[in-house]
């Protein structure tokens, strides 16, 4: 008989806020920078070497919002915060009272609006680090692809594995697109004999609209065999298990993109679970039989309906992590069951997906559980609130609860991907 210890709650919410805020607030520090250092290179001020100094860090704290380097932004704002009032005091006092036509003056005013900007902006921000880094997963939410798979599966994808899995045709059909856009808003703008933003964003939208249909249909075509990928990347692979009719389900909630950003194109579920568990390994899985095109997502292999339980079996055994999305279907019982009879249930991350009927989904896999005599599920468990279930190598089981939407089911799969992969024990925070 099988003791499942009581669950362990993991709440994401303050990680998920943090990088919302974290991901419009580094452009808009970045050309803040610009704005106080630009127009200081320009002139012939005498302290230039503090000038200098502060447009690099003003360089340097958009570096940070775009490496994940979290931890260092609150000291790199105070920095860059102090330097600018120090400047502005500087030439303020050399032009009192302040001219709007001394050019000191305008200089000035413009570096004290941006200081007081970055004294804002680390002031509302100061509360969420506060309360992210009392998280172990700080630094794990924010590294790069590249450091999760060196730190957690012993090794990156290399830049010729990575350039050996590009889709010649879809790059094809990506260049293109950009181009006809282009060409096509030239050509209405020389028609018109005027610039129209509204013709040529009309004309833009209908180009990509176009261009992004093309673009994954060219990317589902080509798709490479889960074989062919293995073969690319010798690391243990990430099998994903699931029901076929969750193969296109979209994501509630979901980013904003622009009309341009052909990556957002067909963007399903799977895809965010490829984007966030591939730096752990090769993303896999079995096919629906006979079906047309491969869907965009896991690499596909296709097997026979006699053969698929032991090619599953086999699956499990060889894989780093095994995903499951959580359904109705028996055969998802029966793969929850051989992961627990295989001893498998480490490797395992349980998905609570964005649909509608998730609490019926969860009720019938329970029930289904309760029935095979030896259960795992927690009953604890809330799925309204739930994003995935972590089993530690004691079998504690680790529930990941946030918002759900695409940016928390990102941070769940980063945090989810690295407790299924290594010992299930959280770290330890670093941060105070």
């Amino acid at each position: 008989m099988i003791q499942i210890p009581d669950a362990r709650i993991i709440d994401i919410n303050s990680l998920v806020r943090l990088r919302k805020h974290l991901s419009w607030a580094g452009p808009w520090v970045g050309a803040l920078g610009l704005v106080g250092y630009v127009p200081f290179s320009t002139l012939e001020l005498d302290d230039s070497a503090l000038i200098g100094v502060d447009g690099v860090l003003a360089f340097t704290i958009y570096l940070v919002f775009t490496m994940g380097w979290v931890k260092a932004i609150p000291p790199l704002a105070i920095a860059l915060a102090a330097l600018n009032t120090v400047l502005t005091l500087r030439y303020v006092f050399a032009s009192w009272p302040i001219d709007t036509k001394d050019e000191r003056g305008l200089v000035a005013v413009g570096v004290m609006a941006m200081a007081v900007s970055l004294w804002v902006l680390y002031i509302a921000f100061a509360p969420l680090f506060r309360e992210a880094r009392r998280s172990p997963y700080l630094d794990l939410v924010f590294a790069t692809k590249r450091t999760l798979g060196v730190d957690y599966a012993g090794e990156s994808l290399s830049w010729k594995a990575w350039f050996r899995q590009l889709r010649p045709w879809a790059v094809v059909v990506g260049i293109f697109t950009y181009v006809v856009a282009f060409a096509a808003m030239l050509i209405a703008s020389k028609a018109t004999g005027k610039r129209d933003k509204a013709l040529e964003k009309t004309i833009r939208d209908a180009v990509f609209a176009a261009g992004g249909m093309l673009f994954v249909w060219s990317k589902r075509k080509s798709a490479l065999r889960g074989t062919v990928v293995r073969e690319i990347d010798r690391r243990p692979p990430v099998l994903l298990l699931r029901s076929f009719g969750d193969d296109m389900m979209a994501v509630k909630g979901e980013r904003g993109s622009r009309a341009t950003d052909l990556h957002r194109k067909g963007m399903t579920f799977e895809r965010v679970i490829q984007d966030h568990l591939s730096p752990f390994g090769p993303f896999v899985a079995i096919g629906r039989p006979e079906e047309p095109l491969s869907p965009l997502g896991a690499a596909r292999d296709y097997v026979p309906d006699s053969d698929w339980q032991d090619e599953v079996q086999q699956r499990i055994q060889a894989a780093a992590i095994v995903v499951l999305i959580i359904g109705t279907s028996q055969g998802l019982a029966w793969e929850l069951a051989r992961l627990r009879d295989l001893a498998q249930l480490h490797k395992l991350i349980l998905l609570f997906p964005p649909a509608d009927d998730v609490v019926n989904r969860w009720a019938t896999l329970v029930g289904r559980d309760q029935a095979s005599g030896l259960p795992i599920l927690p009953g604890e468990i809330r799925p309204e609130a739930t994003l995935a279930l972590i089993y530690a190598d004691d079998l504690t089981p680790l529930v990941i609860e946030a918002k759900r939407d695409e940016w928390s089911y990102e941070t769940a799969l980063r945090i989810g991907g690295m407790l299924a992969i290594t010992t299930g024990v959280e770290p330890a925070v670093s941060g105070g």
